[in-house]
């Protein structure tokens, strides 16, 4: 079984932004409610300043298969952008997506969209560096888009027949549980993750190696408090919100 991955560092959020339309910000707010809606042959381009190095991409609430589209991610070279190896999404569902290659650095990056239907919408996109848990997920683990929160309402007949049904979808809600923790990787790795997921989402990918089809963009319930669980290791439980389609 493969570490659960996180992607939080989103390199958007650390330059100065230019797009192709003037709803970019829409991509990297980590909000559902609104979208970049880039156009046919749209870009968003993010300069650092300084040279950062990226190894994921993942987009979330989109509708990139619908109209056919492809999304990838470009490097700056000093003269003109380059493909980054592996960093190419062309969705077959409008699932949550998230894709992990071998890392690059670059003082700039490009996200560039194209499509051969009508304009597309993605209402959030991340890239940057992943972090890998330290120990995989417990057993007994539900994965997002198996987690499913949903109010069903059934309207019977006064003879018991069934008249109607109602499905209230809502997202859905697990909990990461892992044990074993080193303490220095608690404190070094792990609490920078926790104290940046009180205030914005966050993409996991429970087990890359064998099921990278289930990624989710998620949102922390409560703030996850790491406790030892002996004398020298530690657990914590995160437990989340998340969207998965």
């Amino acid at each position: 079984m493969g570490l659960p991955r996180v992607g939080y560092d989103n390199l958007l959020e650390q330059g100065t932004v230019t797009s192709s339309t003037t709803d970019f910000a829409n991509a990297y707010d980590w909000l559902t409610h609104d979208a970049w809606t880039p156009g046919h042959n749209g870009w968003m381009i993010t300069d650092i300043g300084f040279s950062e190095a990226a190894d994921y991409l993942a987009i979330a609430v989109h509708d990139l298969a619908t109209e056919a589209a492809t999304i990838k991610l470009q490097r700056w070279n000093g003269a003109a952008y380059d493909d980054v190896p592996g960093a190419t999404i062309t969705p077959t569902s409008n699932r949550t997506y998230m894709v992990f290659f071998t890392q690059v650095a670059a003082t700039k990056y490009r996200l560039w969209v194209t499509t051969d239907g009508d304009p597309v919408s993605i209402a959030c996109v991340a890239f940057g560096t992943y972090l890998e848990m330290e120990r995989g997920a417990q057993v007994g683990y539900t994965p997002a888009p198996y987690a499913r929160v949903d109010r069903i309402l059934d309207n019977w007949t006064n003879g018991g027949q069934l008249g109607g049904r109602s499905l209230v979808r809502s997202a859905s809600e697990g909990t990461l549980q892992m044990d074993m923790l080193t303490p220095a990787w608690v404190r070094a790795s792990l609490d920078p993750f926790i104290n940046l997921s009180r205030t914005q989402g966050w993409f996991l990918s429970w087990d890359y190696e064998n099921y990278l089809d289930e990624p989710a963009l998620c949102w922390t319930k409560t703030t996850p408090r790491p406790s030892y669980s002996s004398e020298s290791l530690m657990s914590v439980g995160i437990d989340y919100k998340a969207r998965t389609e």
